[in-house]
């Protein structure tokens, strides 16, 4: 059969092997058989749409926008980057630093002090008024005070007051030099730093306005701002005033001593302040203006223009210009080139598609059977690349991407194999939607594989957290490690980046927590936690079985008591099994009375009813049980267990009735008339292992009722017919269970019988009484109670007996009944197909 029929879903003869050991030989056998059909699942016509579906939205999803730079900021570009076509975009960056520059070429403004001449001379004004009322030199020293240099100039002031002349420190000092003052007053006084700043902006505006020498400074003197010169005051060294013509000029045509100069010289050192202060808010208010002078423009970029220098570091600023010149280069393409570029999209995500399928159907082919299962995972891929994306459109980094999150649900929700298979399939869509980033692809997919297999174990819900940790780490780890490679050892910039990855294990193992509940809902998922809480026997759904159909739960407990060691064994998922068998006859609750376990005048009800009313109560507990199942919100997976764990098995006893009340009507063929499939379970047949262990567990568990002192022998035998009976019955064609899983289980049943029914010594006061004869399950005995012939409980005992042919396998083990008489096949492989690589 061609891969593509096998695709689509077409099916046809196959040959296969099998292989039993139950003699300890090894036998090999070739089958082919009109039942030995593929019946492994596949995609189907319906499948294949929703893939072309699934790969539609993946291209425009990867088209939309443009992949970010392979380059990240902090590297150093490995080649000259030169623009291809010519383009304009917005650029925040470079228009703030366009208006920034206006604000800065902004000059100084500089307000007039108030009083500022008053402010100089104060103290001078002081110490001449000491030295005119002073009575003598050293009263007028005391008087002025502990500081030296005032002792030293108003002893100067007295001399010069009283060596002869009157009244001459006004007129021949304060007069000039308060004249002075206010003609520096109008030319404005500045300090060292102001002055400097303020030669900048002469410089800088006599550049852009050709003026060798500007008058640029602006003097606001109360409200009222107006131009001026600088002030010709040198301020090296703090204030030299005997650079100040004006002032000292005037002291020395006074005829003033040396000594005196020299004081008046120390004294406007000290106190000589600035006339001129810097005004920032008006300056501020000046450059806001400035700033909003400058248009809102976009920066041009021509075709040819150097992009980015071999060698130049890059920086967010070059990151979004190479964004922007893909977009614009992008959008410049021909209709032929957009085709082609489209056409390369769908190829490598239909690529992408079919490795999934490939990688699932070889890993899990059993996940096809659930397809709604598996188009809430498409959604969810779908939801993640989307994620992907916005996340490139805003700059924030790919290693965030929460891959292992949906890889996690996909362990969940189907199995190993298909989170492997969802890893690679997301990690290389977003390689792709990331311009073909081959590390960052396994980066993500080595994290998600490592948080994801564990994942299916699943214990608790602090376990999410460690496998997401896990993931984080080895997603990291990779990183670092890529990064070392690519630029031999200066990791400096991928650092942040290996910390994004292990933050992105961290982060989704959080919210898998925190949604897990909402997770299970969604997406049908049943985890152990979830098991633990339907094992619960005080939920309201096992409260009904344990009240009103008190033999139904113990049966319940003795299948469980089976089931649950041989699917651990097998591999299958014991903690599932356990849960599935609580609730599988919780549709007995509606009629207890009809079933033998619950009531012991059972037989006599079914008396008073036709065959055929009797089997259309039997098996429709099956219904019941899943209407009951529906209305207590109990899960698909456990609701599976009810039809499937009875299959499309016969109600040999009522079918036999049937036929045998047939012939007594209608001698010589009436009991042909009756339809076998009136009287089979409605189905479907088991689609797991797990069911298929329970409907064992459940036929066994039912039909070793009937056996007085059973034997270790007996049982074998017993139970190797009851498998055997099911499986010529085809009831196991459906699911992935192999012979060697049925001879596994075989032997956990037949040890947990064994245990079962060990004998105990008898007591002392037993000792005398006579023992039991075994009971001749051939002569009257009918069916047993709770059993018929499939170890399917759902009658009363026969009045007279078995019909012959029926095959009850409680009666004939108990005859030792022998399997098949052709030596040459093994007895799981007479007449049943391989199922799997058993």
């Amino acid at each position: 059969m061609s891969f593509w029929d096998t695709l689509l879903g077409r099916t046809g003869p196959r040959r296969g092997r099998a292989a039993l050991t139950q003699t300890g030989i090894h036998e090999r056998l070739r089958l082919e058989t009109s039942k030995g059909r593929d019946r492994r699942p596949a995609l189907g016509f319906a499948g294949v749409v929703v893939c072309v579906l699934f790969a539609a939205t993946v291209v425009v999803i990867l088209d939309h926008d443009v992949p970010p730079p392979r380059l990240k900021a902090g590297q150093r570009a490995p080649s000259a980057l030169v623009a291809r076509t010519a383009f304009s975009y917005q650029d925040p960056d470079w228009l703030n630093k366009q208006r920034s520059q206006a604000a800065d070429e902004v000059p100084y403004v500089f307000r007039g002090k108030d009083q500022w001449r008053t402010e100089v001379t104060a103290r001078l004004e002081e110490l001449c008024s000491i030295a005119e009322s002073a009575p003598n030199a050293d009263r007028a020293v005391e008087m002025a005070g502990a500081s030296q240099m005032d002792q030293v100039l108003v002893r100067q002031l007295y001399g010069f007051e009283h060596q002869g002349q009157t009244k001459v420190l006004r007129k021949l000092l304060l007069e000039p030099i308060n004249d002075s003052l206010s003609r520096l007053v109008q030319e404005g006084v500045l300090s060292e730093v102001d002055y400097k700043d303020a030669l900048q902006h002469w410089e800088l505006y006599g550049r852009l306005q050709g003026k060798p020498n500007p008058e640029i400074l602006k003097l606001s003197s109360t409200d009222t701002a107006r131009d001026a010169r600088l002030a010709t005051i040198d301020l090296t060294n703090e204030l030299s005033v005997a650079r100040n013509e004006r002032l000292f000029r005037v002291l020395a045509s006074r005829g003033l001593p040396a000594e005196l100069q020299s004081a008046l010289r120390n004294y406007f050192i000290t106190n000589f302040t600035p006339s001129l202060v810097k005004d920032n808010v008006v300056r501020q208010k000046l450059k806001e203006k400035a700033r909003a002078a400058v248009p809102d423009t976009n920066r041009e970029i021509k075709e040819g223009e150097i992009l980015l220098g071999e060698g130049d570091p890059v920086t967010n600023e070059d990151l979004r210009k190479l964004r922007e010149h893909a977009r614009a280069f992008k959008a410049q393409l021909s209709t032929g080139k957009r085709f082609l570029n489209l056409l390369g999209l769908a190829t490598l995500a239909a690529a992408s598609i079919f490795l999934f399928v490939l990688l699932l159907r070889r890993l899990h082919p059993g996940a096809f059977r659930r397809r709604s299962g598996l188009v809430r995972l498409a959604l969810a891929i779908l939801a993640v690349l989307v994620t992907a994306k916005a996340f490139f459109y805003n700059d924030i980094s790919g290693q965030l991407v929460p891959v292992a999150f949906v890889s996690v649900i996909a362990s969940l929700a189907v199995s190993q194999g298909a989170a492997i298979a969802t890893s690679v399939l997301l990690a290389v869509l977003v390689g792709f939607a990331a311009g073909g980033n081959s590390s960052l692809m396994l980066a993500l997919m080595s994290g998600s594989i490592v948080a994801a297999l564990p994942a299916r174990n699943l214990q608790s819900r602090w376990d999410l957290l460690r496998y997401g940790l896990y993931g984080g780490l080895t997603q990291g780890a990779v990183v670092a490690g890529l990064s070392l490679i690519d630029v031999g050892g200066t990791y400096t910039p991928f650092l942040p980046e290996a910390r994004w990855g292990l933050l992105n294990g961290i982060a989704c193992g959080l919210l898998l927590t925190a949604l897990l509940p909402l997770i299970e809902v969604l997406f049908g998922i049943i985890t152990n936690i979830r098991l633990f809480e339907l094992s619960d026997i005080n939920r309201p759904a096992l409260r009904k079985i344990m009240l009103e159909a008190p033999g139904t739960w113990a049966h319940t407990l003795q299948v469980a008591f089976l089931a649950e060691p041989a699917a651990e064994a097998i591999g299958a998922n014991a903690r599932l099994v356990r849960a599935g068998v609580y609730y599988h006859d919780l549709g007995k609750t509606l009629k207890p009375e009809y079933f033998a376990e619950n009531q012991m005048d059972a037989e006599a009800r079914h008396k008073r009813l036709a065959p055929s009313v009797s089997a259309l109560i039997i098996t429709g507990h099956v219904k019941d049980g899943i209407e009951l199942a529906r209305e207590f919100g109990l899960p698909q997976q456990i609701m599976d267990f009810i039809p499937e764990h009875h299959g499309t098995t016969l109600v040999r006893y009522f079918f036999h009735t049937a036929k045998k009340k047939a012939e007594e009507s209608e001698p010589g063929g009436g009991g042909e008339q009756v339809e076998e499939a009136f009287f089979r379970y409605p189905g479907p047949k088991p689609q797991s292992r797990e069911t298929a262990v329970v409907m064992l567990a459940d036929t066994i568990e039912a039909a070793t009722r009937t056996l007085e002192a059973p034997s270790a022998t007996r049982l074998r035998t017993f139970v190797h017919e009851l498998i055997m009976d099911k499986l010529l019955d085809n009831q196991f064609d459906e699911c992935e269970i192999t012979f060697r899983d049925l001879a596994i289980v075989e032997e956990v049943f037949l040890r947990v019988l064994v245990s079962r029914f060990h004998q105990r010594p008898l007591y002392p006061d037993q000792e005398g009484e006579p023992p039991k004869p075994p009971r001749d399950e051939t002569q009257g005995g009918g069916a047993p109670s709770g059993s018929n012939g499939g170890g399917q409980r759902h009658d009363t005992p026969p009045p007279g007996g078995k019909p012959k042919g029926s095959g009850d396998s409680g009666l004939r083990s108990a005859q030792g009944s022998k399997p098949p008489s052709d030596p040459k096949i093994p007895a799981y492989s007479r007449n049943a197909p391989d199922r799997r690589n058993g």
